[in-house]
């Protein structure tokens, strides 16, 4: 805690001093309040220690000085000279406590103490407060447009926290519902069975409940409901919930309003991914501290995003992050993988057909574009698209169109697009394998990821994380067993996170009964030394430069030592000036 000692008698300044010194707290001292003053105006000090009588300001003065400074500031007065007015007066400046001297050093220690514990609560309590209200914006944007009503409790199951739709949904005023324990909200038989599911949520034995329930009302009637809950935390990436996020939907009545509970389900399960712990991006790297960085500044947009990175490394991840932390977060978010399908599937998967439009198109069938609308659309190895496919995706990304197969007819959609690829995008451009409008469309924000082998200080919070969220180890928690985790931090991890994701699950498997996990149920061995391998393009870029070199720079010569013509040996080695300004 940082202190400041204020007394005109040196003898007083040095007891005190000693004293706080050996309490472990930051010290400052000033011999009169104008000293003072100049180190309180600064907003550093958390507790003032004052004598009343010195020349000049006195200690009531530099009390009042003080609150105008800092009302959090808190204030101990100290004086030889008792007198009633005066002890009245700093309990009206708000003094935290009055010593009269001469007193002994244990009685100021345990003053000061009492504030330390004072302003450490209070801390905590706005610390709780800013968490509440981050907390409330960040789930509040999650239901906003499903027309749900959100709950956020503490770890006591106590409601801390209610959106306005609650006045709906419960019949109650937000500020009657704030302090009401969360099974007084429910007819009693339901009460228990609430309770225990909460409970389940915040000891992490499940992480995520649907519930069909019944809300009590004001005067006894009651509302049937379609909810969802599951752990809260803040921040988001912590592993220790700090109470529970409940999303209320009203149930009863029409299909409409059953719909809309479905809607919400399956989007706050969707959320959970990310909300509640279960799939989300771990590690305290420089590179991953980067990379989340990128998608804290990108999400709030609607940018397009490229992810590079190699097979393994989290790229869908990474996008289904950007879109949960998006406004678009209560909206879908499609996955379609490029690689896996032929270009007339692809294209029919992605924009959709009409009845008849080919053998077997015996109805009208939605494609993913149209399903993405207001949502976002993720593009997995976008470089496998074909040039058709290609033209189609950029016309949805610069006018928001595309057509069925088989329609004449113009659709639209408002989605997100983010792409990913393993590949070097630009040189598939210039290879002619990808549209070069397309390419700068996608690439507006470029987020690079890391392979696991470049962060491997990462390994031990990822393996914790995986074995902990582990689907084979809901029901009995397992460990790295001596020498385990050493076996993983040896290894090259070719195939990145989701190759250690598969060595750990099988591990566990095989370790049977056993709490831990040892080298020989990892069954993976110690990497050789990764050799470094050239693009050949680089090389390419290599041999010009050689050539270049020789020839003293005469572009003719090169281009004849190499087998080419001058005007491909000018186009290649302006493509190299190009990459060198892009880097």
């Amino acid at each position: 805690m940082n202190v400041l000692v204020v007394d005109d008698e040196r003898a007083t300044r040095e007891l005190v001093s000693r004293k706080l010194d050996q309490l472990g707290h930051a010290l400052q001292v000033a011999a009169n309040a104008a000293a003072a003053e100049a180190i309180l105006a600064r907003g550093e000090i958390e507790l003032l220690i004052t004598d009343i009588r010195m020349p000049g300001k006195d200690g009531i003065e530099l009390l009042r000085f003080t609150k105008r400074q800092n009302s959090e500031t808190e204030v101990i007065v100290m004086t030889g000279y008792p007198e009633i007015g005066t002890a009245v007066s700093a309990v009206d400046e708000h003094a935290f406590a009055y010593l009269r001297k001469p007193f002994c050093v244990e009685e100021l220690a345990k003053v000061v103490e009492r504030a330390a514990e004072h302003i450490a609560m209070r801390k905590q309590a706005e610390r709780h407060a800013r968490q509440l209200e981050a907390s409330e914006r960040r789930y509040r944007s999650l239901v906003e447009g499903i027309g749900g009503a959100l709950v956020l409790t503490d770890r006591d199951l106590v409601i801390c926290s209610a959106s306005e739709r609650c006045n709906e949904i419960f019949g109650r005023p937000v500020s009657e519902l704030i302090g009401m324990p969360i099974g007084d909200l429910r007819p009693r038989e339901g009460a228990a069975k609430l309770r225990r599911e909460m409970e389940a949520l915040l000891a992490g034995r499940v992480g995520f409940v649907r519930l069909d329930g019944r809300v009590v009302r004001p005067g006894g009637s009651v509302l049937d409901t379609a909810e969802v809950a599951m752990p809260a935390s803040e921040p988001p990436s912590s592993d220790t919930p700090t109470g529970v996020c409940w999303v209320i939907v009203d149930a009863s009545g029409t299909a409409r309003l059953k719909r809309e509970a479905e809607i919400a389900r399956d989007h706050l399960e969707a959320v959970r991914r990310s909300a509640s712990g279960g799939k989300r991006i771990v590690g305290e790297s420089s590179a991953i501290r980067q990379v989340l960085d990128a998608i804290r500044k990108v999400a709030p947009t609607d940018a397009a995003v490229l992810v590079c990175g190699e097979s393994g490394t989290g790229k869908e991840l990474v996008a289904e992050s950007i879109h949960l932390n998006s406004k678009r977060a209560a909206q879908p978010f499609v996955v379609i993988s490029c690689a896996t399908l032929q270009e007339t599937l692809l294209e029919s998967e992605l924009f959709g057909y009409r009845k008849g439009a080919f053998t077997g198109a015996v109805a009208d069938k939605r494609g993913l574009v149209e399903i993405a609308d207001g949502g976002t659309l993720f593009a997995d190895e976008v470089s496998e698209m074909s040039p058709s496919v290609q033209s189609k995706l950029l016309r949805v990304l610069e006018a928001g169109q595309f057509r069925r197969l088989g329609s004449t007819e113009d659709e639209t959609s408002d989605i997100r697009v983010i792409a990913a690829t393993n590949r070097d995008l630009l040189h598939e451009v210039r290879a002619g394998r990808f549209r070069e409008d397309l390419f700068y469309r996608l690439d507006v924000v470029r987020i690079e990821l890391p392979p696991l082998r470049e962060r491997m200080e990462d390994v031990p919070s990822i393996a914790e994380h995986l074995l902990r969220h582990s689907e084979v180890t809901v029901r009995q928690r397992k460990h790295l067993g001596p020498g385990a985790l050493d076996a993983l931090m040896a290894y090259d991890w070719p195939g990145n996170i989701r190759e250690l994701s598969n060595v750990l699950e099988r591990a566990v498997i095989l370790s049977g009964d056993s709490q831990e996990i040892l080298v020989e149920h990892l069954a993976i061995r110690p990497s050789a030394p990764r050799p470094a391998v050239r693009t050949l393009e680089q090389l390419e870029d290599d041999e010009i430069a050689k050539a270049l070199a020789i020839t003293g720079g005469n572009k003719t010569e090169a281009a004849r030592m190499l087998g080419i013509t001058r005007q491909t040996l000018a186009s290649r080695a302006k493509r190299r000036a190009q990459s060198d300004r892009r880097t």
